[in-house]
């Protein structure tokens, strides 16, 4: 994602003083983001957890637009919010390959992820 990459201009962008701190913040969203799909990923189903992850990174993250387009900027609201956008976006991603593996027959499951994979 564009936004995980350019996230320290953004924090520069909107006045937050130390950036470096908030960057290692939202880096280690990725944490529970994983750990969450884990155990998630058979409980609520591959579809349901990329749909749900999916759903809540694109809320989160009008939550810290919001926020950040506010005259008198809600740094915290930004900062918790791009933190649970990486968090939910890295659910999403997690699910994905589960997802695509399930596409083939199991007799050619191996040469189908494969060919996907180049």
């Amino acid at each position: 994602s564009g936004l995980c990459t350019w996230i320290t201009k953004l924090f520069e962008e909107i006045g937050l003083t130390n950036i470096y701190l908030q960057s290692l913040y939202f880096a280690m969203a990725n944490i529970p983001g994983n750990l969450s799909a884990c155990f998630l990923v058979d409980t609520v189903g591959r579809k349901a957890l990329l749909f749900g992850s999916m759903t809540s990174a694109a809320l989160s993250l009008g939550l810290a637009a919001h926020g950040a387009s506010e005259p008198e900027t809600r740094q915290l609201q930004v900062i918790l919010s791009a933190c649970a956008f990486h968090s939910f976006l890295v659910m999403g991603w997690c699910a994905l390959p589960v997802m695509t593996s399930e596409l083939f027959p199991t007799s050619i499951r191996g040469t189908g992820m494969g060919v996907c994979a180049g």
